[in-house]
């Protein structure tokens, strides 16, 4: 019998047909061409890591140490185990490798460029006696091509990642000095040049201006002298070199010098740059002879050094602040202390934030105020009892002046984010919140129905 098929049955049967057919091609297209994975297994060995992405988490790249057993033949045959970089493209599963690399760094916000920093060759010698550059290769990511630059002894990318400084030092110091890598363009411009060792390389957090330090031997001491270099909007049509020498500015006493233990920062307003102190080091001569004639001695068959003749005899006094164990583990800080300074760009003055009297100075972003601390009167108390007390001052950045905040605090928090408030508790179980630019003290949890002594703690 025949049976008529009306529309809405011929087009439900259609439907149901068309559905069929698309789960089959979809199967199809599952065979035909399946997903590839997502995740990549490698073997390394023992000091591999630093691993990175790209900004635009596209690329990944680490560093691969030798496995067990090939850094020991290494070692065997005299030649120390290479690490090479490992770039992976996590689209395509295409890997590159890089032999000899020591470090290596995409370009911050710019997904297309990675600078990767060769392995000093082996028994060349460092510092003064030789220099600390190897070659820097720089790889663009879109293209491939690379470009080596030789003699790069540090480098940095800025944020946005269209600048990478490197920092010269080359055999002789033959064109030490930092250098400027335009990514975008593909080109090199030097800022600075001389015949003197650069180090302490740092960009601004927004990548437009940047800082470093400069030494010079000076025979007149032991430890070189510094100067600070810094340029203002890097790259752009109004660029600005400024150099701070520590013997132009009275602020600096004539027996201290600016430190290498503490890198030069610009302030975020770009008025201000902040920079380290330390007392200079006059040479012995009488000391340089002796050392000559010891060592001479100590080439002598039978003859025993200075050293082995020499007891260890650590003296400790009952009323030093410090604990004689306190003063071998801070031994180290003590060496490498130095005391902030800040540099005002307009008024080309030098303004010295800490000293004797305050030895501890902090600054905080906006950087408009610095907060110091003194415990010299509570040192001693606080070593042996445990309880710790400073006084608190506040330093306005702009005109360097000080003032007594807190007396015998024992808890200060910090500084609020616009750099303008002081968080502190108080012994009486309140908080308070001190403002530098008004100088008033505010009681923030006296209308708090709630406890903030521990009641437990003795």
């Amino acid at each position: 019998m025949y049976k008529r098929q009306t529309k809405d049955e011929s087009d439900d049967e259609k439907e149901k047909n068309s559905s069929a057919e698309k789960e089959e091609d979809s199967d199809d297209d599952d065979k035909k061409d399946p997903q590839p994975s997502r995740e990549y297994k490698f073997e390394v060995g023992p000091g591999s890591g630093q691993i990175q992405f790209s900004h635009d988490s596209r690329q990944v790249a680490f560093l691969q140490a030798p496995k067990d057993k090939a850094a020991r033949a290494a070692k065997k045959s005299g030649d120390p185990p290479r690490n090479k970089a490992v770039l992976l493209n996590l689209e395509t599963g295409e890997k590159s490798e890089f032999e000899k690399i020591q470090r290596f760094s995409f370009a911050s916000e710019n997904p297309n460029c990675l600078a990767l920093q060769k392995i000093k060759p082996k028994g060349r010698p460092s510092d003064d006696k030789g220099w600390d550059g190897t070659d820097l290769v720089i790889h663009n990511l879109k293209t491939g091509t690379q470009i080596n630059i030789g003699n790069v002894k540090s480098f940095a990318f800025n944020k946005p990642g269209t600048f990478l400084a490197m920092v010269i030092d080359a055999e002789d110091k033959a064109g030490n000095g930092l250098q400027l890598f335009h990514v975008n363009e593909n080109r090199i411009e030097t800022l600075e040049n001389g015949d003197a060792k650069y180090r302490s390389l740092s960009w601004t957090r927004e990548g437009d201006a940047l800082a470093m330090l400069r030494a010079k031997k000076d025979d007149e001491y032991e430890n070189p002298q510094h100067h600070v270099v810094a340029f203002s909007d890097v790259g752009g049509a109004r660029q600005t070199k400024i150099e701070i020498d520590p013997e132009k500015y009275g602020a600096i006493p004539d027996d201290m010098t600016i430190s290498p233990n503490r890198s030069p920062q610009w302030s975020d307003e770009r008025d201000l740059i902040l920079f380290g102190i330390h007392e200079r080091k006059p040479k012995d001569d009488d000391k340089d002879k002796k050392d000559d004639t010891d060592k001479d001695d100590e080439k002598k068959p039978g003859k025993k050094s200075a050293e082995d003749e020499l007891a260890e005899l650590v003296i400790w006094h009952w009323q030093d602040p410090r604990l004689q164990s306190m003063q071998q583990v801070q031994e180290s800080r003590d060496k490498n202390k130095s005391d902030l300074c800040v540099y005002q760009i307009d008024e080309k003055k030098t303004l010295r934030l800490a000293d004797d009297e305050i030895p501890e100075v902090n600054v905080s972003r906006p950087h408009k105020f610095a907060v110091g601390t003194d415990n010299r009167k509570y040192e001693r108390f606080g070593n042996l009892e445990g309880t710790r007390y400073r006084d608190v001052y506040s330093i306005d950045l702009k005109t360097g002046k000080r003032k007594l905040v807190l007396e015998k605090a024992q808890y200060v928090f910090g500084v609020s984010p616009d750099g303008t408030s002081l968080l502190y508790y108080r012994d009486d179980g309140h908080f308070f919140v001190y403002d530098m630019v008004k100088g008033t003290h505010t009681n923030i949890t006296e209308n708090v129905d709630a406890s903030f002594i521990n009641t437990e703690s003795d």
